[in-house]
């Protein structure tokens, strides 16, 4: 039932509100072969009458026809209709790939007092944004029910989607200093880090009245642009639903009854082909066209869905005429414009300077992976196409240089929650920790993974750059018995037993008890509440595992006591009170694996009483047999 519970709630999401499935990487597909749906392309399918005329048309037909976002009804989408806080958490975890694993969370995750005021369709969403350092605990135990989503709470969840929540700890007062908005005036500094964070990166720029409105509801128009302009900059999720292919048109196959339309585009990347969709959207510089629009040298930027077959197909097709001036330009960046009016100078080797609009559609590359105009620094080397319109250059393609590291050593610490990180050591045991943001490409034994997945001890690959953790490489080599031997520092009882010991070295290292370690003490076999901090041990481990302990007590003592039994106390931690022929009281300690004679037979704690006559064996304070006295 609670399964079902959360297949209705996301069913309602997506048919109620706006969103489906995220696009992520899929491959390029093969080539048709035999007669296909897609031979014949129909067309458009997206056919909202209220968006023509919305500034924000391009960017909802495209996340429609990906199956991103829908309308409310079939032919209407409501652009300026606000988007409720809630709704936008879901939309970022989709947009990391991450439905499939919110819709399996246990229902026990659910209940936590921080979830309460939301529905019960975003919890995990909600759930999965605090464990991906989105939200945090205490905004969520303050949300409001049906509260909407201001812009200022969007660019905080977008700053810490994109790794840069460490920029807002800094408050870099010089780089404030450049905001030009007029109504920020009495805002925090670090709310405006956000807006400084999310208006350089072009998601969020503000209007032209030089207004940025951080107390202005984000309604569902607003969101398809930032959705589409996040797409391909987010870490890709090996066999997800969709993903995001730019670059320049180079062949273009109509196809016939036998075979798909396909479509090649040379990427940064290389050449690829891909099929079309039978209803593929296309649209050819800001109108809606048909396959016969587009061109050889167009700029496009296309949209895949994987079929059911496993293949992936084009959905979407943004293509725009370039002018017939193309110009490539080689250097290092002079001046970068962040925001409104965005542009790149460039210096070249002659000493000539040469500045370039950059504008939402230019593909911005570093390290392989998109970037944003953001992330770019002052005299990093690049190589810049594009074309001349008018009197100015627009930039249509920036592919710099990565000042990168790459760093192996074996991980140290992992931290998961508002500021994810990795700590590593390499092998001359100097230390690095990197941030992880949602652009980490994170793999373990050559298959996806996420940060929780890697634990210490782990052999690491790290490529990383400006402190941020590009992709990390990780195998976990297998484990081989090995002999470590110290003095105990912490002894741990309960459900988890543990055993700490300090080595030689000053480390101190911790290993957990099982049913099968092996316990000896002084020569003879223990268990593990009978060892005593500050006693050498010597163990065979495996991993974190305890396979043996060997320890020796200080000054093993044996002794017989035989007294009046006072009071016997049974639990965690067995002890026992005798009143001594002396008439001294005396407490021990009970060794869990007892011996307990009655009348010459094996008998159990719970047979004796108080006021028994009892003989006992101890064994440096343990007590390791009782005997009753008749």
């Amino acid at each position: 039932m609670r399964r079902l519970t959360k297949i209705l709630a996301a069913l309602f999401l997506v048919l109620a509100l706006v969103v489906g499935v995220l696009p992520q990487s899929v491959d390029a597909a093969p080539k048709a072969h035999g007669v296909s749906a897609a031979a014949k392309v129909k067309g458009p399918k997206i056919k909202f009458k209220d968006i023509e005329k919305s500034w924000a048309r391009d960017y909802i037909v495209e996340m429609a026809a990906a199956g991103i976002l829908k309308g409310i009804t079939e032919d209407r989408f409501a652009p300026e209709e606000p988007v409720e806080g809630a709704q936008v958490l879901a939309m970022l975890v989709r947009a990391l790939g991450l439905e499939e694993e919110a819709l399996s969370l246990d229902g026990s995750l659910l209940n936590q007092d921080y979830l309460a005021s939301l529905p019960g369709w975003a919890r995990p969403y909600a759930q999965l944004a605090v464990e991906n350092g989105i939200v945090t605990r205490e905004e969520l135990a303050a949300w409001q029910p049906g509260q909407k989503a201001t812009r200022l709470e969007v660019a905080r969840y977008l700053t810490r989607l994109l790794g840069k929540e460490e920029e807002v700890e800094r408050q870099d007062e010089a780089l404030l200093s450049s905001l030009r908005f007029k109504d920020l005036a009495g805002l925090p500094a670090p709310l405006r880090v956000y807006i400084l964070i999310v208006s350089n990166a072009g998601l969020m720029t503000g209007d032209t009245n030089g207004n940025w409105m951080p107390h202005g509801l984000i309604n569902r128009g607003q969101m398809a642009k930032i959705l589409s302009l996040i797409l391909s900059r987010l870490a890709p999720v090996p066999g997800a639903l969709r993903t995001v292919v730019t670059g320049e048109i180079v062949d273009i196959d109509e196809g016939d009854d036998s075979e798909a339309a396909e479509i090649t585009v040379k990427t940064v990347q290389g050449e690829a082909t891909y099929v079309l969709a039978e209803d593929v959207e296309i649209t050819v510089d800001g109108k809606g066209a048909d396959l016969e629009d587009l061109a050889v040298g167009q700029r496009v930027r296309l949209i895949l869905a994987r079929t059911a077959d496993g293949n992936a197909e084009v959905v979407y097709i943004r293509a725009e005429n370039l002018g017939p001036e193309k110009v490539e330009i080689k250097g290092t960046i002079k001046s970068l414009t962040l925001g409104l009016d965005a542009s790149i100078t460039v210096r070249t080797g002659d000493g000539r300077e040469t500045t370039l609009v950059v504008r939402e559609g230019t593909v911005i590359a570093m390290g392989g992976r998109e970037v944003l105009l953001s992330d770019l620094e002052l005299g990093q080397k690049v190589e810049v196409k594009g074309f001349r319109e008018g009197n100015k250059l627009v930039a249509t393609e920036i592919n710099a240089e990565a000042e990168e590291t790459e760093i192996s050593g074996r991980v140290v610490a992992v931290v998961i929650g508002d500021r994810p990180a990795l700590t590593m050591e390499d092998d001359r045991e100097v230390r690095y920790t990197f941030r992880i943001s949602a652009r980490t490409r994170i793999r373990l034994h050559g298959e996806r993974a996420v940060l929780a997945d890697l634990k210490p001890g782990d052999e690491v690959t790290v490529r990383a750059a400006g402190g941020e953790a590009l992709s990390v490489e990780a195998e976990r080599p297998e484990e081989e018995e090995r002999e470590v031997s110290g003095r105990i520092v912490t002894l741990v009882f309960g459900d988890n037993p543990s055993l700490s010991v300090k080595t030689g070295s000053g480390k101190v290292y911790t290993y957990r008890i099982t049913g099968d370690t092996h316990i000896r003490l002084d020569g003879k076999a223990a268990t593990l509440d009978e060892l005593r901090t500050g006693w050498e041990v010597e163990l065979t481990v495996k991993g974190d595992v305890a396979l043996t302990v060997e320890a020796e007590s200080p000054q093993p003592k044996e002794e017989e006591v035989t007294g009046e039994l006072v009071q016997l106390q049974i639990g965690s931690k067995n002890l026992l009170v005798i009143q001594d022929q002396d008439g001294r009281r005396r407490e021990f300690q009970v060794a869990k694996g007892v011996r307990v004679l009655l009348d010459g037979k094996e008998g159990t704690l719970w047979q004796l009483n108080a006021g028994m006559e009892l003989t006992l064996k101890v064994r440096s304070g343990v007590i390791y047999e009782i005997e009753v006295v008749k």
